[in-house]
């Protein structure tokens, strides 16, 4: 099992709520959703190989939502960090982890210019 926080806007009450999270949770390999429409999101738990998110982010569509994609915590903390392998001076930008959060070191280098 997975779980995912899907950002859902248009949210305006509780009954926009339980639409999504009903919609959400008749999908294949949903276990459960947890919908928040003043967070703006949506938390599921899903078994990844029956389903993706690019299904869940229909099924949000479907009911008449916009979702971009899954959410990070707006605190993320970044770092930048000289590579060293290269030997051209490029960086790379590392996202570390938090003590408000569990992300754990993503390696994504810059594109050179």
């Amino acid at each position: 099992m997975k779980k995912v926080i899907l950002e859902v806007s248009g949210l305006v009450s509780v009954l926009s709520v339980a639409g999504v999270k009903n919609r959400l949770e008749k999908l294949p390999g949903v276990k459960k959703a947890e919908v928040n429409y003043v967070a703006g999101n949506a938390a599921i738990t899903y078994d990844e190989k029956i389903t993706d998110i690019e299904t869940l982010k229909a099924g949000i569509r479907e009911c008449g939502y916009h979702c971009k994609g899954e959410m990070l915590p707006r605190h993320l903390c970044v770092t930048e960090l000289p590579s060293g392998d290269c030997g051209a001076g490029h960086v790379r930008k590392f996202r570390l982890s938090c003590s408000k959060c569990t992300v754990t070191q993503m390696d994504t280098p810059f594109a050179d210019g």
